[in-house]
């Protein structure tokens, strides 16, 4: 049940803060990534990786936030959402960095943001009241990054406002005039924009480098001199921005094609292995291709075969991975054909423990396979299980957490703020659960906040408990009710399946180690299977997933649900991917379980 909390705003103005509880089965409810945070500074190269100022690997897990390039201006969802709101969502799903597209125009003194709702935005308002432009806008998004605990990679996505690259192939438009003085944008002056940047944001750390261009291709050609070559154009324009923000990373894409050899735009660099980036600054480079899966608007046509596939990774930029860090920067697959599955699994499993960058964040119908669902908050799920697959890896990296939800029921103009604490129950606290104490602050425009709780109880307890979550102390506002429960279930107990129900692993793809391969289930019995996991026993680091979600891992045990969730009737078969990392001649044992009797309660 949800506690009511009423808050009475300073301005004299009734709020009502609702705290809703939540509750963790286990088995049952989907492990969460865990937050992996960048250190604090700079960050630089060192080989094949990216490393803080300690010289640890610092590993980019980023999603890019599409709006400030386009024909609005405006970051995407700020119409609806407040933008800390939707920056703490990013957060809390367990990204570390937010790749944000511009493009020149932005800057130009008489566009305005067009799709920012400044009642939920008013820290993004101007004096008048209007949204804040250009310059003064980033500043604003990048601080609200900076306090979400994120870096930020400026990316110039194109010249004019745009949905996509410009659409010459090339990193400058000539059919774009600076506003300034009405020059024509060239070969010779498309840095402009950068160099502000660069004199602008070079002292701050939350703003870690420069992806130059978005996706050259067609003309654009890696190489061999003129207006077109990419690699002079990049190196010239690296060493410019180096020279006035020596700490940045610089991030070069790729053009389309090499040769014979297609990629997709940005995301061929087969011709670095004849002419690399040489910035006068050594440890600055990254290279930063794109990748989109066979039906996406640009990508090469044709039937996906995965070991032909990653050879061609291999060729366009895997080679490079030996020697310099390549952040993958945009990628995605929200598609759910058999195909783009196996293509995201092969892609993931060729990533391996690198950088990446989701595209996008919008959940919007132009954009299925955006981060989040309508509702702005909820991860859309191939999303979410690429980057629990993507850091499944490591160990320790998934979680098991129960979020409570913080709501005002409106926007307000000044802050509130409130402590926020744990409270044992019959859940404790370091046996159970890691307690928590925090001030919680809510900016202007903010409506919501999640606060998560780490649970370390031993997934297979018997009985349930709980404890709460308790808010006291609040500024600007009064306080009532402040008192939430989180409960954590004991799992339902699971048997093997009934007879004829089979679960069979059917090996795609060996690479040493690691083994990619579809997981067949099959209901060939009488009885209809409501609901069902799949467990595997002996299966060492599981990297990815498709059509499953891990709800129990322990060792090289794990135990996925499906996703979405579907049942088996008589005849019924359903196909899972996976991309498991384990000795080359280990087969992990297949259990597929249906649900027993529940039990247990709080003692």
């Amino acid at each position: 049940m949800a506690a009511v909390l009423c808050l009475t705003a300073s301005q004299g103005r009734a709020a009502e803060l609702h705290v809703e509880g939540g509750r963790y089965t286990a088995r049952d409810t989907p492990l969460s990534a865990r937050i992996v945070p960048l250190p604090a500074g700079f960050l630089h190269t060192d080989g094949p990786r990216i490393v803080g100022p300690d010289g640890a690997p610092a590993r980019l897990l980023a999603v890019n936030w599409y709006g400030l390039a386009s024909p609005a201006l405006s970051p995407a969802g700020l119409a609806d959402h407040n933008d800390r709101e939707l920056l703490a969502t990013i957060r809390r799903l367990g990204f570390n960095t937010v790749r944000l597209p511009f493009c020149d125009a932005l800057f130009d003194a008489s566009q305005r943001p067009r799709a920012i709702d400044t009642r939920l935005n008013p820290e993004l308002s101007g004096p008048d009241g209007a949204p804040l432009q250009g310059l003064a806008l980033l500043d604003r998004l990048v601080a609200h990054a900076s306090d979400a605990g994120l870096k930020i990679i400026l990316d110039h996505h194109s010249s004019a406002p745009a949905d996509g690259p410009n659409a010459n192939g090339l990193w400058y438009d000539p059919a774009y005039r600076y506003e300034s003085d009405g020059q024509p944008q060239d070969a010779a002056n498309w840095t402009r924009t950068w160099l502000m940047l660069a004199r602008h944001f070079a002292g701050n750390p939350t703003v870690i480098g420069a992806d130059l261009a978005n996706e050259p291709h067609g003309i654009a050609h890696w190489g061999g001199g003129g207006g077109a070559d990419w690699p002079l154009a990049a190196t010239r324009a690296g060493n410019a921005i180096l020279a006035i923000a020596p700490n940045w990373l610089i991030f070069v894409e790729g053009t389309d094609r090499e040769g014979t050899l297609l990629g997709n735009w940005g995301g061929n660099l087969a011709g670095a292995a004849r002419e690399p980036i040489q910035l006068a600054m050594p440890h600055r480079l990254v290279y930063a291709p794109h990748a989109y899966p066979p039906d996406a608007a640009g990508a090469p046509s044709s039937r996906l075969d995965v070991a032909a596939q990653r050879a061609r990774w291999q060729s366009l930029w895997g080679f490079l991975t030996a020697s310099q860090p390549v952040f993958l920067g945009e990628f995605n697959s929200a598609r759910y054909t058999a195909a783009d599955r196996l293509w995201l699994m092969a892609l993931l499993g060729t990533i391996g423990d690198g950088s990446w960058g989701w595209w996008s964040l919008a959940p919007d119908a132009a954009q299925p396979d955006g981060l989040l669902l309508a509702d702005w908050r909820s991860p859309n799920p191939i999303a979410a299980d690429a980057l629990i697959a993507a850091q499944g890896a490591e160990p320790g990296a998934l979680e098991r957490r129960i979020a409570f939800e913080v709501r005002l029921d409106g926007p307000q103009t000044m802050p509130v703020a409130v402590d926020v604490a744990t409270e044992d129950g019959t859940a404790r606290a370091g046996r159970d659960y890691i307690p928590l104490r925090q001030r919680l602050v809510f900016h202007p425009g903010e409506t919501s906040q999640i606060v998560s709780v780490t649970l370390t109880t031993d997934p297979a307890r018997e009985r349930a408990a709980s404890f709460s979550l308790v808010l006291a102390n609040p500024t600007g506002a009064g306080l009532a009710a402040p008192r939430a429960a989180g409960r954590i279930e004991p799992p339902a107990p699971w048997r093997e399946a009934p007879g004829g129900a089979t679960a069979t692993l059917v090996p795609i793809l060996r690479d040493g180690g690691l083994l990619l391969a579809r997981i067949d289930i099959a209901n060939g019995g009488t009885t209809p299977i409501a609901d069902w996991r799949l467990a595997m026993t002996n299966a060492g680091r599981v990297q990815g997933f498709a059509g499953a979600a891990p709800v129990f891992h322990l060792g090289a045990d794990w135990m996925l649900a499906p996703s979405p969730h579907r049942p088996l009737l008589p005849g019924d078969r359903a196909s899972l991917l996976v991309i498991l990392h384990n000795e080359p001649d280990t087969v992990p044992g297949l259990h597929l379980l249906t649900p027993g009797p529940t039990s247990g309660g709080d003692p």
